[in-house]
C-alpha cells in the first residue's frame, strides 16, 4: 500500500469530497493511517538516533512493535533505536553523577573545603563515555567548568600567588553562563578581593621602598578596608604602618629642629631619619643645618675663650644668618657691643688667661693708644709730670741775659749746655743728666768730640748702671729737645739715629705715653719708631747696653728684631665639628630613636665645649671628642624581625625578606 500512498490518499480525499462512504473507503482510510504511522516511526527512529532523543525513540520503538515492518532497513532502524535507548540510559546515569559531583566541594564561603577531584573524575568518566544528549552535553559542560574553577581556587585561595589567581580569572572568563550561581559569585568576589589586596600589597611595597608618606597613608587605609592587617600573607602592611609612623615622627622632629635651630634637636632629628634610611630634601636641609650649627657652636666656644674681634664677628654673623641663638652667641654679641676700650680690656683678660703673649702685647698696646686717643691733650710732652716747668727750669740758671728766651727754648734744639736736667731728678742724677746732654750733643755733632760715634755706647751704658733708670726718661726728653727745630739736617739725622739706638736698648719709663704721642706726630715713619719702642718694652730680651756692632746696624737703618712677632697673636686652628653617627646619638639618649628613650645614656653626651676642649688637649682641633661607649652586643638579625596578630594568634614576619612564621625565629630565642 505504501507504493500507492499518494494515489490512495487522493482517492480517499475525493470520496470525502462527495461524502461517499463505504467499507472499501473505510478500509482505505485505515490503510492510509497505517502508512502514515509507519513513515513517522521510521522518521523518529532515524531522528531519535541522530538526535539522541529518548522521547522519539521510545515512541518509535513502541510503535514499531505494533506494526508489521519486515523490511531489512526497518529492522535495522529498530535495532539501532533500541541500542541508542540503552546508551541514553547509561548517559543519564552519568548525568546524575555529574550533577551529584557539584552538590558538594564548592567554595561558597571562607573556610569551605574545596573538592575538585570528584567532579574531575565525573568529567573524565563522561568524556570517556561520550555525552551525546543535549542534557548530557549541558551537564558535562557545567561540571567541567566548575571542576576547572574548583581546581584553580584550590591553588589560589589563601595565597597571593598571581599565576594561580590568573588561572581563576581565566576560568571565570571562560563562560559567563554560570555567573549568577553562588559558587561563581564567591569566586568572583574572592578574585576581586585578591586583586585589590594584591594592588595594595604592590603599592605598599613600592611606597615602603620609596619612603612615600602619602602613598603609604592612602594604601594603609585601603588595607584597613580590605582587612589586610594581621593577615600573614601581607607582612608589608605592618611594616608599612611602622614605616609610616617613623616617617611622621621623623618629619615632626625635623620640623621642630629646623624651626628651633637647636643643635641637639637637629642631631636627634637627623639621627632618627638616618636610623631607618629616611632621606629627603628636608633631611638634607636638617643635616646641613646641624653641621653648620655644630661648627658655629664649637667655634663660638673658641671665640669666647680667645675674644678675637674678627673671629667673634664672623661667628656671630653666621649664627644670625641661620637664626642660631645660644648663651655663648649672646655672650659674644654682648662682647662685640662693648665700647672699644672695654672690649680691649676683656680681650686683655682673655689673652692673659690663655697665656697668649703676642695677643696680650697687641691688646695692651691698643689700650695704651686708646687712652692716648681719648685725651691726646693730656699726653703732650709739656704735660709729662716729671718734666720741669719751663719757667721753673729757666729760673734755675743763676745768670742769664734773656730768661724768657731760655724758658721758650727749654724743649728746642740748643748748642749750649743745659744748666739743669729737663726732668725732676734726685741730686746724684742731676749732674749725670747734664753730662748726658753734652754726650748727645757730641754724637749729633753739636759739640766737638774726637770719636763721636762712640758716644752712643757711653749713653747706653750710663742709663743701664744700677740706680740710673730715672735717667732713661731724661735721655728721651733731651733727644726730643735736640731734634725739635734743629736747623742742621746732619745734626737732626744723627739725633733720629740716636733716638732709634736708644729705643732698641731701653724704653721710656714714666714718659712712655708722652713719647708715643710725640713720635706719632714727629717721627718718620712714626710706626717704625713706635714699633721699635714697643718691641723693646714687650720683647723677651732683657734690657742691656747694645754692642758696637748692634749700634752700627741701627745706625745703618736696620732693626735688631722683628717688629711684628712680639705683638702677633699665637696662631689658632679652628675646631672642627664632627657629627656623631646615629648610633652614637642613640647611645647618648636621643629620645625616640630606634625605640630609645631619654635615659640610660644621657650622661654620655658630649657637648661642643667638651669636644672643643678635647681637641685642644689632643693638640689639634681636627680630632673628634672621646669615643662613646657602645651598646651591649646583640644578634644583628634580630632587628629584621617583627610581630603581628592574626585571628588572635601572634606570628613573626621578616621585614627584609617578607618571610612569615608562627614559630619564634632562632635569632629571637
Amino acid at each position: 500500500p505504501e507504493d500507492v500512498f499518494d494515489e490512495l490518499e487522493a482517492q480517499i480525499a475525493s470520496a470525502e469530497d462527495i461524502k461517499f462512504m463505504s467499507d472499501l473507503v473505510k478500509k482505505g482510510k485505515e490503510k492510509l493511517e497505517e502508512i502514515k504511522t509507519r513513515r513517522k516511526t521510521r522518521l523518529w527512529l532515524d531522528q531519535g538516533v541522530a538526535e539522541h532523543n529518548r522521547e522519539k525513540l521510545e515512541w518509535a520503538v513502541d510503535s514499531f512493535g505494533n506494526l508489521n515492518m519486515t523490511k531489512a532497513d526497518d529492522q535495522k532502524r529498530y535495532k539501532d533505536g533500541k541500542a541508542e535507548l540503552v546508551r541514553i540510559g547509561k548517559e543519564e546515569k552519568i548525568i546524575v553523577e555529574l550533577d551529584d559531583s557539584l552538590k558538594q566541594g564548592g567554595y561558597i564561603q571562607i573556610g569551605d573545603s574545596i573538592d575538585f577531584k570528584t567532579s574531575a573524575n565525573a568529567v573524565a568518566k563522561a568524556d570517556n563515555f561520550g555525552m551525546l544528549t543535549p542534557a548530557g552535553i549541558v551537564s558535562l559542560k557545567k561540571c567541567r567548568y566548575f571542576s576547572n574553577l574548583r581546581k584553580a581556587m584550590t591553588s589560589a585561595v589563601g595565597t597571593k600567588d598571581k599565576p594561580a589567581w590568573n588561572q581563576v580569572e581565566e576560568c571565570l572568563q571562560a563562560d559567563s553562563e554560570y555567573n549568577a550561581l553562588e559558587e561563581v559569585q564567591t569566586a568572583i568576589h574572592e578574585l576581586a578581593q585578591q586583586r585589590s589586596e594584591s594592588d595594595v600589597d604592590e603599592k605598599l611595597q613600592a611606597a615602603f621602598k620609596a619612603y612615600d608618606q602619602d602613598t603609604l597613608a592612602y594604601q594603609l587605609e585601603q588595607a584597613r578596608n580590605f582587612k589586610m592587617f594581621g593577615n600573614p600573607l601581607y607582612p608589608i602592611v605592618e611594616q608599612a604602618q611602622e614605616r609610616l609612623d617613623r616617617i611622621v615622627e621623623a618629619r615632626r622632629k625635623l620640623d621642630e629642629a629646623l624651626k628651633a635651630v637647636e643643635q641637639e634637636l637637629l642631631e636627634i632629628a637627623v639621627a632618627d631619619a638616618e636610623s631607618f634610611g629616611y632621606e629627603t630634601e628636608e633631611v638634607a636641609e636638617a643635616r646641613n643645618l646641624r653641621d653648620t650649627v655644630g661648627q658655629i657652636n664649637m667655634e663660638s666656644e673658641q671665640a669666647k675663650e680667645i675674644l678675637d674681634t674678627p673671629y667673634m664677628q664672623d661667628v656671630v654673623a653666621r649664627a644670625e644668618k641661620v637664626r642660631l641663638e645660644t648663651e655663648t652667641i649672646k655672650y659674644l654679641q654682648g662682647i662685640i657691643a662693648l665700647s672699644e676700650e672695654k672690649l680691649s680690656q676683656e680681650q686683655l683678660r682673655a689673652a692673659t688667661r690663655i697665656k697668649d703673649i703676642g695677643r696680650k702685647n697687641r691688646v695692651t698696646i691698643k689700650l695704651k693708644n686708646l687712652v692716648i686717643k681719648r685725651a691726646p691733650g693730656m699726653f703732650g710732652i709739656k704735660n709729662f709730670s716729671r718734666l720741669r716747668n719751663a719757667h721753673g727750669w729757666a729760673g734755675l740758671k743763676l745768670l742769664t741775659f734773656n730768661r724768657e728766651k731760655l724758658e721758650q727754648g727749654m724743649m728746642k734744639h740748643d748748642k749750649s749746655v743745659i744748666h739743669a736736667s729737663l726732668t725732676e731728678l734726685e741730686k746724684p742724677h742731676e749732674k749725670e743728666a747734664r753730662i748726658l746732654f753734652k754726650t748727645i750733643q757730641g754724637f749729633m755733632g753739636d759739640r766737638r768730640y774726637d770719636y763721636p760715634e762712640l758716644l752712643a755706647d757711653e749713653i747706653l751704658k750710663k742709663v743701664h748702671e744700677p740706680g740710673n733708670r730715672p735717667l732713661m726718661d731724661e735721655v728721651y726728653m733731651q733727644l726730643i729737645k735736640q731734634v725739635t727745630q734743629n736747623p742742621s739736617e746732619q745734626s737732626r739725622l744723627k739725633g733720629w739715629q740716636l733716638f732709634r739706638v736708644c729705643l732698641e736698648c731701653f724704653p721710656p719709663q714714666e714718659s712712655e705715653n708722652y713719647v708715643t704721642l710725640w713720635l706719632e706726630k714727629n717721627a718718620k715713619p712714626a710706626d717704625l719708631y713706635v714699633d721699635i719702642m714697643h718691641r723693646t718694652i714687650f720683647g723677651d730680651k732683657k734690657m742691656r747696653p747694645l754692642g758696637r756692632s748692634e749700634i752700627q746696624q741701627v745706625m745703618e737703618g736696620k732693626c735688631l728684631g722683628d717688629n711684628a712677632a712680639f705683638k702677633t697673636p699665637r696662631p689658632f686652628e679652628k675646631p672642627v665639628y664632627v657629627p656623631r653617627s646615629w648610633q652614637e646619638v642613640v647611645q647618648s639618649g636621643g629620645a625616640g630613636i630606634d625605640g630609645g628613650g631619654g635615659g640610660g645614656h644621657a650622661e654620655q653626651k658630649v657637648s661642643n665645649k667638651d669636644m672643643y676642649k678635647q681637641q685642644v688637649a689632643n693638640g689639634t682641633q681636627n680630632t673628634p671628642g672621646p669615643p662613646l661607649p657602645g651598646l651591649p652586643p646583640k644578634n644583628p638579625e634580630a632587628a629584621d624581625w617583627g610581630t603581628a596578630e592574626h585571628e588572635g594568634q601572634i606570628y613573626y614576619y621578616n621585614k627584609v625578606t617578607g618571610e612569615t612564621t608562627w614559630d619564634k625565629p632562632a635569632c629571637l630565642q
